[in-house]
Formats: structure tokens, sequence, C-alpha cells
């Protein structure tokens, strides 16, 4: 059992399945909706995965003081080292709405990152550096959102963390501050971002949804050396996509830290995320919940 830090944005997901029904107010879109199901999001959702894994997860990240924080929280109590700070407006929240099995429309509900927010290191940062200094972790998971954890006043102690030896993996979003993770081991971009980042990272580890992924490697030279593709195991039919990301990050960032190589840790990835996907949510989250002892998928 590895002990990994997960440092980045959280949410909240919400997931609502929805069926038409008739309308006496005109040409106005009614549907009649299911009771909502709850889910871990974000840097969330990557650090309950790694605890699905079998690591002891430390999750450092910003919210509110608000209803979805407390969902949150009762989705991950009894399973990680839950470090969250209030700081935000409110917890980001991401809501689905499903018919006939397929998302019919994401509706995002979150308020930029208050301004004392952007401009110094967040307490997340403070809080792991702090921890991590005393007793560094053997990886960390950096998840950006561009939520309000991660900004400009940040590299300092990023370069600090990446100069404890640990694995380092950065699953990234396009930004205006990417440069603050130079140096870092593994990137894990999908095609579209991997067009909109520059990171000078040892590697990129390229997701290409039913694809697979494939890697690119920094040469002395400075080039970027491509592997051939790592192709899915096991095609799925109409997968559910939601969180597939989050399950390949998790599971690249277990078995290297568990000592594979990164070809053989982004197969196992691969392979990891097919099978994610092949589950609706609720069946895969009621499985391994019980694995880790958390909370199911429905609200109290």
């Amino acid at each position: 059992m590895a002990n990994i830090f997960v440092i980045g944005d959280v949410m909240l997901d919400m997931d609502i399945d929805v069926t038409p029904r008739d309308n006496q107010e005109g040409a106005v879109l009614c549907l009649a909706g299911s009771a909502p199901r709850y889910y871990a999001g974000g840097a969330a959702n990557t650090a309950k995965l790694l605890a699905y894994l079998g690591h002891n997860v430390g999750l450092y990240g910003l919210v509110s003081t608000d209803w979805r924080t407390q969902e949150l929280f009762h989705k991950l109590s009894g399973c990680m080292n839950i470090c969250l700070w209030p700081g935000l407006d409110e917890t980001p929240l991401k809501i689905r709405t499903y018919q006939n099995g397929r998302i019919s429309l994401r509706l995002d509900m979150e308020s930029p990152p208050p301004n004392h927010i952007t401009k110094q290191p967040s307490a997340p940062i403070k809080e792991a550096l702090r921890t991590g200094s005393g007793q560094p972790p053997d990886a960390i998971v950096f998840v950006n959102y561009n939520k309000g954890v991660f900004n400009e006043h940040t590299r300092e102690a990023i370069e600090e963390m990446l100069s404890w030896g640990c694995v380092t993996v950065l699953d990234p979003k396009p930004c205006d501050y990417n440069y603050i993770w130079d140096g870092v081991d593994v990137v894990t971009p999908n095609e579209l971002e991997s067009s909109q980042i520059s990171i000078a990272a040892e590697h990129q580890v390229v997701t290409q949804g039913g694809k697979g992924c494939y890697i690119l490697s920094q040469t002395i030279s400075g080039q970027m050396l491509q592997y051939p593709n790592l192709l899915n195991t096991a095609p799925v039919t109409d997968p559910q996509v939601v969180g597939a990301g989050d399950a390949f990050t998790a599971k690249l960032s277990s078995a290297l830290v568990d000592g594979e190589n990164l070809v053989q840790a982004a197969g196992m990835a691969t392979k990891f995320a097919t099978e994610y996907v092949a589950k609706s949510r609720t069946e895969f989250w009621l499985l391994a919940d019980a694995v880790i002892g958390a909370d199911d998928t429905t609200s109290n």
C-alpha cells in the first residue's frame, strides 16, 4: 500500500434520469426526473479510485461550506484522509441528465475562484507542502480543472514537491500557468488537451478514448519519441465515459508507484479505464464502495 497525495480541484457530480412528459405550458420542454445520484468528481474521483486500488490516499482541495460539500464528504468519508479547505463561494457541481441511458444535458454550476484565492498559494497547496516536507508520499497526483487550487503563485511549492523524488503525475487542463509543472514525471492529457498545453514533462501519455493511448517520451535531444498505440483489451459497446480520464490517471499512477515501467503502466491503465466505462457509474461504485468501505451513490 503506497501513500499517495491527490492535490487538485474537487467537485460534486449529480446524475438524473429524465423522460419526456406532457406539458400544458406550450412549446416548453418538460421532463420527469428521477431522484438524483451523487458522485465524487474531479480530483475527488481520482482519489477515490486510488483508494479502491488499495492505496493510502490524502486528498487536498478547495470547497465551500454549502450542501454540495456536505454531500461530497458523505461520498469520501471512511476511505481516505480528507484535507479540504473552505475558500470557494460554492463547491463546483456538474449536473448530467440521462435519457435512455445516454447523457442528454450537462449543466455546470460554479463560480469563479475569489480574487484572494488566485493571488497566493492556496491552503491545500500549503498543507500538502507542510505534510510532505516531514514525510514525503510515494506519489503525488495533480488534478487541474482551473477551479482555484493552482495558480501562477504555486510554482515554488510545486518545485519543492517535485524535488521529493516521488512519482509525480499531472492530469492537466489548458491554462496560462502550465509552466508551474515543468519537471513533472508524467502528464496524462487527452488528444485535444495535448495540442493545447506545453509542459516540460519527461513523458506524456495521451489518451484517445476508445482507441487507447500512446506515449510521447522526451529524448536527450529534446524531441519527443512516440510509442505505438496501446489499444483497449476489450471493446466496449455504448460505454459511459464520465470519469474515464480519472480512472486512467488513477491506475497509471498506481501502477507506476507499484514499480511498473511506463509502457506496462499505460497498458494497465487502458485496461482499467475500459473496465470502468463498461459499467454504469452506479454499478461500478456500488461494487467499489463495498471494497473500500465508503458510502453508496445515493443521497441520505
